[in-house]
């Protein structure tokens, strides 16, 4: 008998899941303020493109839910997860790559942090949850 296949869940023995569930929750409620922001910035401000800037806060919705979806499988410890975790990680960390190169330093700030938050739950999430079979 083999005993080298996973349990059932995701999580692997002996490693808390609670940090990583917390940490994609707040990415997730990060962007939903921001489609908040954008929403308000919309209704108040005359944008040259109206509808694009409508489908740039639909699109932020949308990952807000993606990522509040993945915590909620963090949390249940699904084993579908892991992966896309790890893909919404890797185009944060593209988002987040132009900031850095910025002349402002504020914006420059906000990069280094997204990148490193990303950084760190792309590892958390390799080390953490199992790779699905």
């Amino acid at each position: 008998m083999s005993t080298d296949h996973p349990p059932a869940n995701s999580i692997v023995p002996g490693r808390n899941p609670r940090w990583l569930v917390l940490a994609v929750a707040a990415q997730g409620v990060a962007t939903a303020g921001l489609t908040l922001w954008s929403v308000v910035h919309n209704v108040t401000a005359t944008p040259t493109n109206l509808g694009a800037a409508w489908f740039l806060a639909l699109l932020q919705a949308a990952w807000s839910a993606l990522l509040l979806g993945l915590a909620r499988g963090i949390h249940r410890q699904s084993r579908w997860c892991r992966n896309p975790l790890v893909v919404t990680q890797l185009f944060l960390i593209v988002a987040a790559w132009p900031l850095l190169r910025s002349t402002t330093t504020p914006i420059q700030l906000l990069g280094a942090a997204l990148l490193v938050w990303a950084l760190v739950i792309t590892v958390g999430a390799v080390r953490t949850m199992h790779d699905p079979d």
